[in-house]
């Protein structure tokens, strides 16, 4: 089997925090039963110059493969394409409001019947709801909306963190 994790930022990055210690944690852990292809960007959190030791195409990072792209390469077709090659049998999303690697992301895999999962880290509990709330409200009402996420399931670490993704 084989999983496409789209992530912000993967390492050699490091100011992304705990989701890219999960993942390479899940990467590591399961590697014997799944091959896993990363695509994530290409620079720092906040920075714009490219991480150094990384080449153009797959790189080896641990037991997965990483694709590095600026936000610019995220398009509906580049993902479809990507998706189509590595021939991916699931799809994991690392966030819930990073739409710009999203949306195009939820799209293809939808196009190709690949089934996604969602792992909001927390970024829909109350605390963190709090921060920019208005922003998200409206974000998640467009989603909503749209039924973006209808074909999408979602993981939840803990039950608050489950409350929270049904509400």
């Amino acid at each position: 089997k084989r999983i496409a994790i789209f992530i912000g930022g993967y390492l050699p990055a490091k100011k992304y925090g705990g989701p890219v210690t999960s993942i390479a944690n899940l990467v590591e852990n399961l590697c014997d039963d799944f091959d896993f292809y990363i695509i994530s960007n290409d620079h720092e959190f906040q920075e714009t110059e490219r991480l150094s030791g990384i080449k153009q195409g797959w790189n080896k990072v641990g037991n997965g493969k990483v694709l590095y792209l600026r936000e610019s390469e995220y398009s509906y077709r580049r993902f479809t394409s990507i998706l189509d090659k590595v021939k991916a049998d699931m799809v994991y999303l690392s966030s819930v409001f990073y739409y710009q690697m999203n949306f195009p992301a939820i799209r293809a895999a939808n196009r190709l019947g690949i089934p996604i999962i969602l792992a909001p880290r927390g970024e829909l509990c109350e605390g963190a709801m709090k921060i920019g709330k208005t922003k998200k409200e409206i974000f998640l009402c467009i989603e909503r909306t749209s039924k973006i996420f209808k074909n999408t399931y979602f993981q939840a670490t803990s039950e608050d963190e489950e409350t929270a993704i049904k509400k």
